[in-house]
């Protein structure tokens, strides 16, 4: 019996033991970010693939991007009002990133290219990034100086915070997961706890179908039947769901 129970409590140490040396997901161990990328997976701000993975070192683009910063701020605000406020955001079927891409221009956190596109899919550079970060957590930048960048404000910010220090000589730099992770797991640590901000909401509170129209869906009617205006993956079609990306 004492055989048994010492089997027993071994293995549910090793159990433990393993889960805590792998962190949130599979792949993140020891890796530069795990703390960001675990902050952000522990509050359901991101989530990893079907095998577990995070893949930190992948691109992300600048839908994916502005996603993140949106759940993590302003998982509370209203769907917007229009979900075709881009050029390229016209399908007759909306992608799933219409909603929050356009909560972001209604909220000014990004405003786009000057022929009318946003370019979702395009990876997102650090410039870029930092930009919507620091809209999103209204960090107010700096009156720019003559002869001064459209980004170097936002540069100056995340210098100031320790954000990404090896990589701010470079605001080309396409950023990956991991970075992305960094940034807004920084921002979020920092201005949580102001008044008024709005933390976001964990994936059991963002429910398709409860009647209750989260950040990330564009209806819910409290059904998820197809061919009512309101689809079962609570987006606005007048048909049912293709999904394409």
């Amino acid at each position: 019996m004492r055989a048994l129970r010492a089997s027993i409590l071994f293995g549910i140490v090793a159990s433990l033991t393993a889960m805590s040396s792998t962190g949130f997901f599979a792949d993140t161990s020891g890796h530069r970010y795990e703390e960001s990328i675990d902050e952000l997976g522990t509050r359901g701000i991101v989530e990893g693939y079907a095998n577990g993975s995070f893949e930190p070192d992948s691109p992300v683009n600048r839908a994916e991007m502005l996603k993140i910063l949106i759940e993590a701020r302003h998982s509370g605000s209203a769907g917007p009002q229009d979900i075709r406020c881009f050029a390229d955001l016209q399908d007759r079927v909306p992608q799933w990133y219409a909603a929050p891409v356009c909560i972001g221009r209604e909220l000014g956190i990004v405003t786009g290219y000057t022929d009318g596109t946003f370019r979702p899919r395009n990876t997102v550079n650090l410039a870029e990034a930092l930009a919507m970060a620091m809209r999103t957590f209204g960090v107010p930048p700096d009156k720019p100086a003559t002869g001064e960048r459209w980004y170097d404000a936002y540069v100056s910010a995340a210098r100031d915070r320790g954000i990404l220090l090896p990589l701010l000589s470079d605001p080309g730099h396409l950023l990956t997961r991991g970075e992305m992770a960094e940034i807004a797991a920084s921002l979020l640590l920092e201005y949580e706890d102001e008044p008024g901000f709005s933390s976001s909401v964990s994936e059991a509170d963002a429910i398709c179908g409860d009647g209750k129209k989260d950040i990330s869906e564009q209806c819910d009617d409290g059904n998820l039947e197809n061919g009512d205006g309101c689809s079962l993956l609570c987006i606005s079609v007048p048909e049912p769901v293709r999904i394409a990306f």
